[in-house]
């Protein structure tokens, strides 16, 4: 997850995502951008470093609760 307010918080993704990864080849994994509230304009750019990783993408607002469901299908669906 990270912050689509906060640029460090993206840009550590990688490095985040890498150790998950080595830790956790198998497992099906999910990148989140939240606080699009506070953000609407996240909506509308491309994370290209989130395409280059192999997991599903969303953009959630916790305050708000946009896509929250979304996920929560997403994590129920390997259950």
């Amino acid at each position: 997850m990270f912050d689509t307010t906060r640029k460090t918080t993206y840009k550590n993704l990688e490095k985040w995502y890498s150790k998950f990864r080595h830790s956790c080849p198998y497992v099906p994994s999910v990148i989140i951008g939240n606080k699009i509230d506070l953000d609407p304009d996240a909506t509308k750019k491309n994370f290209a470093l989130v395409e280059k990783m192999d997991g599903e993408f969303f953009l959630t607002s916790a305050a708000d609760g946009t896509n929250v469901v979304r996920v929560s299908n997403f994590y129920k669906s390997f259950l």
